[in-house]
């Protein structure tokens, strides 16, 4: 990890995530992941792409947003950890 400073996450560590999915999320599911900013743009073949941002208070809440996602039939482009 060059210029980055070592992140200690462990499975009780909160911390903030960025999720990117194909797709676009339904205004009506907002409820659900509270405490996220959603940004919607398009893909290069013009498929929408949704990257939510959210804080999590641990990898089980983390797990939860993921498997939600998963059950609403969401393909999980990328998670990224921004920050603890």
């Amino acid at each position: 990890m060059e210029n980055e400073q070592e992140m200690a996450i462990g499975m009780t560590s909160a911390g903030d995530y960025q999720v990117v999915i194909a797709g676009r999320l339904d205004k009506g599911w907002e409820d659900w992941f509270t405490g996220t900013q959603d940004q919607l743009e398009n893909s290069q073949s013009g498929s929408p792409i949704t990257t939510l941002n959210c804080h999590v208070r641990d990898q089980s809440e983390l797990l939860g947003v993921l498997n939600h996602l998963n059950s609403l039939n969401f393909p999980i482009i990328s998670v990224r950890l921004l920050g603890e």
